[in-house]
């Protein structure tokens, strides 16, 4: 198991990280340098090179595995320039009040 953090995450991240790694072997935990609680998305390359490593020794990943893209919603595919997205995308639903 493989428990990553942002360096800047909100300190439950980390509490709610050692209560896991204590209860499930062979957990290794690692904090990205920089990183806030959304990791991930900002920082994808360190994110994506822990969880290949992670992985690879395993043999889960091979080195000529790619990956592919996750297609596209119905509506936004080319050709449905004159779909609209489904109603629960709709701005009318979205409350922008506090």
């Amino acid at each position: 198991v493989l428990l990553m953090q942002g360096e800047r995450s909100p300190p439950v991240i980390g509490a709610i990280n050692q209560v896991i790694a204590s209860r499930v072997p062979d957990v290794q935990l690692h904090k990205l340098n920089a990183a806030g609680h959304m990791g991930p998305i900002t920082h994808a390359g360190a994110v994506a090179a822990l969880m290949v490593g992670h992985v690879r020794p395993a043999g889960g990943i091979l080195p000529e595995a790619k990956c592919a893209a996750a297609p596209r919603p119905r509506y936004a595919r080319q050709g449905s320039a004159a779909r609209k997205p489904p109603a629960y995308f709709a701005k009318s639903e979205i409350s922008r009040s506090g």
